[in-house]
């Protein structure tokens, strides 16, 4: 898996774009919203290993996240966003009836995730996952010093 599978799909055509402007691109997607159930607890559990328990909880982490990535990927999505033990992905769809073929991808990369973190960690983690459908906008924002922000936002997010 390339670096590049870790951006959204905007920020992936906006390398090598020569243009200094905002972008925004509107559209249909189902969004789904997956977070680690147990990472507190497995991450306080670590902790009196010091530096051990610090690299067992990043190796932990890195395994779930590239998982996800690869199976979003894998079924058309796109990952929007990662923050602390959650992440953000989004299966556009190119009109409001192509949703529910999109929302039925989410979903089963979502059935998908909570399997591999259940046979992988147990009980010690779960994957909460929740899913929304609509309009779904991501923006190109910033720019100043040459620094650009990718955000998105819409009733798709709102939903989820």
């Amino acid at each position: 898996m390339s670096l590049a599978s870790y951006f959204p799909a905007l920020a992936r055509r906006s390398f090598g774009v020569e243009s200094a402007r905002p972008l925004a691109e509107s559209g249909y997607a189902a969004v789904l919203f997956a977070d680690l159930i147990g990472f507190t607890a497995l991450a306080e559990s670590l902790s009196p290993r010091g530096p051990r328990g610090a690299e067992e909880l990043s190796r932990i982490v890195d395994t779930h996240f590239g998982e996800l990535t690869a199976m979003v990927l894998e079924t058309g999505g796109d990952v929007l966003a990662f923050a602390g033990d959650a992440a953000l992905a989004a299966w556009p769809a190119d009109s409001e009836a192509e949703l529910a073929a999109a929302t039925v991808r989410a979903a089963h990369c979502a059935l998908r995730l909570q399997e591999a973190v259940a046979r992988r960690a147990g009980a010690s983690l779960l994957m909460r996952a929740s899913i929304g459908a609509g309009g779904l906008t991501h923006l190109r924002v910033g720019g100043a010093q040459g620094r650009w922000l990718f955000l998105a936002g819409g009733e798709a997010i709102t939903a989820a």
